[in-house]
């Protein structure tokens, strides 16, 4: 989801100038012809080119995602990413062991004709991102009893009404997934708000 006002954007002239340090290295350990490729933006100093974008879009598509239409929002989304697997790095003791991600590797659908390699360190970076969202947020998330009662009430009955699910079953019925509802909503509320903060102390430059 792309946060309007938090990318700022720069003529081309300006970015190469800045980037002109990573587009050196790139130069010292690749051929000419890998590293011809359109900036699309800088983060913390990063280089995004188009295309780590459309590898980017080609990931989603993999995992089963909805992809956006929008270039600026699928950029947006690549952006935040970055900087939550920043985070991540930092983050100790978050590990993923090679079978968990041999079996998501197998559980994917269309590769879209990427790399094994590619597939494989996106199941892993996508993994410890789950992970760390659970130990950075969920495990300090504990629904009380009125908020479940209250999510019961105002949620779940009237969208198992609209489906005309019958009869209802009562509140200790469902009491776990309404836990688990109220735990996801609450963690993506306190995500989106945190990745809101990185956003607003991350050097990010947007290419015209």
């Amino acid at each position: 989801m792309r946060r309007e006002g938090q990318l700022r954007r720069i003529r081309p002239a300006a970015a190469r100038f800045t980037a002109v340090l990573s587009c050196l290295l790139a130069l010292a350990t690749v051929g000419w012809a890998d590293v011809i490729d359109r900036m699309v933006a800088i983060v913390n100093r990063s280089v995004v080119t188009q295309n780590d974008v459309e590898r980017y879009r080609d990931l989603n598509l993999a995992f089963g995602d909805s992809v956006p239409d929008e270039s600026d929002t699928l950029l947006g989304r690549l952006i935040e990413d970055m900087l939550i697997n920043e985070q991540v790095d930092q983050f100790p003791g978050i590990q993923i062991a090679d079978e968990l991600i041999e079996a998501s590797m197998k559980a994917l659908g269309d590769t879209r004709g990427l790399r094994p390699v590619t597939l494989h360190n996106a199941v892993r970076a996508r993994l410890r991102r789950l992970r760390f969202t659970d130990l950075r947020f969920g495990q300090f998330i504990q629904p009380t009893d009125v908020e479940i009662a209250d999510y019961y009430e105002a949620v779940f009955v009237p969208e198992a009404e609209n489906q005309g699910l019958s009869p209802l079953p009562d509140l200790d019925a469902v009491r776990d997934l309404i836990r688990s509802n109220v735990v996801t909503e609450r963690i993506n509320q306190e995500m989106s708000a945190w990745v809101e903060s990185l956003l607003r102390r991350s050097e990010i430059e947007v290419v015209e």
